[in-house]
């Protein structure tokens, strides 16, 4: 008997929840039968670890949230994750085919090909560099997070990716941008590391403590994954005549503006208008808590409260 194509066995109408699915087949057909991604040669690639920080980090910042809940749903984001996984055992340093599979990856998983989109769409270059920074090698000290991140962590209960410090070279923009000095010295920052014993800048007043210092600014370099609990907080200091600078994600852009602008007006009876600037900045450099060394770019928004 001569074997059926995997396409022709895989694009054979399916139930799927009860309905008969012909897209769902045509995913999987494509992603049987896509051509391979080229081998690494031996030491060549990502070392097995690296593959695994990678996936985790595209899981917590780049997938959406599945809002269906459906065997359907499910089953396109255990194939998109598949895929990214294709995606990174395929990556090595120089490839000059990897933006056009980044390409491939974001035509089906980003857009409205296949579905409602599952992911962000992935930027080549920025993600070539995240991947080269992990080929270059991690020591011990950013591999294993610290008994201090664990506590910190544990104690505001964060995610240990939302300690990162501000590099010298975001400061320098800042200034360039706002003409202020941001740094520690001319501005506060209520999330600063280490963390002091005792203290929680969502309980504390940051008027209070810019005022000890001599100045009135609040530079904000928020945990990501509480936001919306920092971003009331800086509308409610930003009513006693604050200037704050918050670094957000490039991608909660929007949502971040509308969560100030919604707490602003939540305290009716405060006299200050809600005064916004924003600035993007590609590529951004954070540096790593414990060892210091740059960590991976990200695309982040300055939000400025003039």
């Amino acid at each position: 008997m001569v074997p059926v194509p995997v396409e022709t066995k895989i694009t054979t109408a399916t139930k799927v929840d009860g309905v008969i699915c012909h897209g769902m087949c045509r995913i999987m057909a494509k992603f049987l039968n896509g051509k391979a991604l080229p081998d690494c040669a031996e030491g060549k690639g990502l070392p097995d670890w690296a593959k695994e920080e990678a996936m985790q980090y595209f899981r917590e910042n780049l997938t959406l949230d599945d809002k269906f809940h459906s065997n359907w749903s499910r089953m396109r984001t255990e194939l998109c994750l598949a895929h990214f996984r294709r995606l990174i055992d395929g990556w090595y340093p120089g490839n000059k085919d990897f933006w056009k599979q980044c390409r491939d990856f974001c035509k089906e998983w980003a857009g409205w090909q296949s579905g409602p989109p599952l992911c962000r769409p992935l930027s080549a270059g920025r993600l070539n560099n995240y991947l080269t920074h992990l080929a270059r090698g991690t020591d011990m000290q950013e591999v294993i997070p610290s008994q201090e991140m664990l506590a910190a962590a544990g104690r505001f209960g964060i995610r240990i990716s939302d300690i990162r410090l501000t590099s010298d070279s975001i400061f320098q923009f800042c200034r360039a941008w706002t003409g202020l000095d941001w740094r520690a010295g001319s501005a506060t920052d209520p999330c600063p590391w280490p963390v002091p014993e005792a203290f929680d800048g969502l309980l504390c007043s940051w008027k209070l403590l810019a005022q000890a210092r001599g100045h009135n600014r609040i530079y904000l370099n928020p945990p990501w994954s509480h936001m919306d609990s920092w971003l009331e907080k800086a509308a409610l200091e930003y009513a006693t005549g604050l200037q704050i600078l918050i670094v957000v994600p490039r991608w909660t852009e929007e949502s971040c503006i509308s969560t100030l602008t919604s707490a602003q007006y939540s305290l009716r009876f405060v006299s200050r208008p809600l005064a916004l600037k924003t600035r993007r900045i590609w590529d951004a450099e954070f540096a790593h808590p414990t060892s210091g060394k740059a960590m991976a770019p990200l695309d982040v928004t300055l939000i400025w409260m003039v």
